[in-house]
């Protein structure tokens, strides 16, 4: 699949994400960020990687079966909302394969400095096979094209199209884990998260 998306320059977008407070996240603005609906929710199990305070899990629990909320800052200070909450860094996710139906990444990503490849792959790992992994912000590099298979896509969602994409991957469950290891490694030579 190749694809080139516009988008504003990379310098706007990352001064717009480096400015961005964490815990603005609301339910609201999650669903406009990753484009999924009440019912794409409805009795699935959800990971929010880097969560903070954000308020998405206390809403999203309302129509989920259940939402981890992790982050690595939940060791310096105690989440204000502290069910299921869990200190964790997403380079090594505490959990088994396939045990999430979404994969949340809302401006978290952006922030890892080393080891972005084992993030991405971990992500993968504890998702469901057809289950959805969404990352906010992504957005090509510039002058590249990107280049991914089907499973994965670069999309404008929601109300914030004037900002950067949303990476959407769906795991495929016909992919070996060297498959994936391949596809993490194309989608980081074209897109920064």
């Amino acid at each position: 699949m190749n694809e080139q998306l516009t988008s504003l320059p990379y310098d706007k977008i990352a001064q717009e994400v480096k400015s961005s407070r964490r815990t603005d996240r609301h339910f609201e603005v999650y669903k406009d960020l990753f484009g999924f609906t009440d019912n794409d929710l409805k009795n699935k199990t959800i990971l929010d990687i880097g969560a903070g305070d954000s308020g998405f899990a206390i809403e999203a629990a309302k129509i989920a079966k259940r939402v981890i909320r992790l982050d690595s800052d939940y060791s310096n200070r105690s989440p204000e909302y502290k069910s299921d909450a869990i200190t964790a860094i997403a380079q090594e996710l505490p959990f088994r394969d396939d045990t999430f139906d979404e994969t949340l990444a809302s401006v978290s990503l952006y922030w890892i400095k080393t080891g972005l490849n084992e993030a991405l792959s971990e992500m993968i790992r504890v998702t469901k096979p057809e289950g959805k992994i969404r990352i906010y912000p992504a957005f090509l590099r510039v002058g590249q094209m990107a280049q991914y298979s089907q499973s994965t896509r670069l999309a404008y969602v929601g109300k914030h199209k004037s900002l950067s994409p949303t990476l959407v991957i769906t795991k495929n469950p016909s992919y070996k884990p060297s498959d994936w290891k391949n596809e993490v490694s194309n989608i980081l030579a074209c897109v920064d998260l």
